[in-house]
């Protein structure tokens, strides 16, 4: 085995807290391959300045492989996974969900093809899987390097989009999105959105905004937040169906039962959105 992964430490900080998703052998495997060092001052402040993020990220996580898995065991899908970064989730889609899956579409900017040297040192099938290493930004390159990789635009696709809007401007957000605008709203979309401040209950305030001091530090830029009326308000340009703002307190309690962590609209520092495009 070759040294490990070494990918970006905001991509790496995420996956820290994945353990509990990811159960096969080969996940795990997988997951033990990163480079955590880098992240170790980083994950202890967040410890001590919020330490709700956590469980934020995992109920995220639940969210997006539960709204895979809800379509593929409704039809037949291509999934793009945009900002793919270090997440093992097409292994999960290869090994559990592959039976509906046309194909899979990885993109990112950098470190795909180390993450498919790893897949192939663990014996992870990624024979359905094209990884794509471009900068989202540039739709129009972008969108013709996704259709010499076997996109067809007149299958319908499952696009994820975890962890890119916090970190692009709105404006390129719905530029990459129009990418898969079709007349039936075939496609289906989700995505996850960073709270602004003045949408966060006041006593959470300093939690939240804590959190967003030290990510914007770690990244050496901003974290981009929104509020729910500006993000509906953004869709709009997309004509979308169906749209479904949850919260993280309504992910929790769907997924563990009960709310913990997070009790109201405002609590978890995101919230996830789907729609049909």
């Amino acid at each position: 085995m070759k040294d490990h992964l070494k990918v970006p430490a905001t991509s790496t900080l995420v996956l820290k807290y994945s353990g509990e998703i990811y159960h096969s052998e080969k996940e795990q495997a997988y997951l033990q391959n990163l480079t955590y060092s880098e992240i170790t001052e980083l994950a202890a402040e967040i410890n001590k300045t919020c330490p709700p993020l956590g469980e934020m990220i995992v109920l995220r996580k639940y969210a997006v492989r539960r709204f895979l898995e809800y379509w593929l065991s409704n039809g037949k899908f291509q999934v793009c996974i945009l900002a793919a970064g270090a997440e093992p989730l097409s292994a999960y889609l290869t090994t559990h969900l592959h039976k509906n899956i046309i194909h899979i579409f990885e993109i990112d900017r950098g470190h795909l093809d180390l993450k498919k040297e790893l897949y192939q040192q663990l014996d992870i099938d990624s024979s359905n899987i094209s990884f794509i290493q471009q900068d989202l930004r540039d739709t129009g390159t972008f969108w013709n390097n996704l259709v010499q990789h076997g996109y067809d635009p007149a299958q319908p696709t499952l696009i994820t989009c975890e962890g890119l809007l916090p970190y692009i401007g709105n404006e390129d957000f719905v530029k990459i999105l129009k990418l898969f605008m079709t007349h039936g709203k075939q496609n289906k979309v989700i995505f996850d959105s960073a709270i602004d401040i003045n949408s966060v209950r006041e006593f959470n305030q300093t939690y939240h905004q804590g959190i967003l001091d030290i990510m914007c530090k770690f990244i050496n830029g901003d974290i981009n937040n929104n509020s729910r009326n500006t993000i509906l308000e953004l869709l709009q340009q997309l004509q979308p169906e169906n749209i479904v703002v949850e919260t993280m307190a309504e992910i929790e309690l769907k997924i563990r039962g009960r709310q913990t962590t997070f009790h109201e609209t405002g609590d978890g520092l995101e919230e996830m959105v789907s729609l049909d495009l």
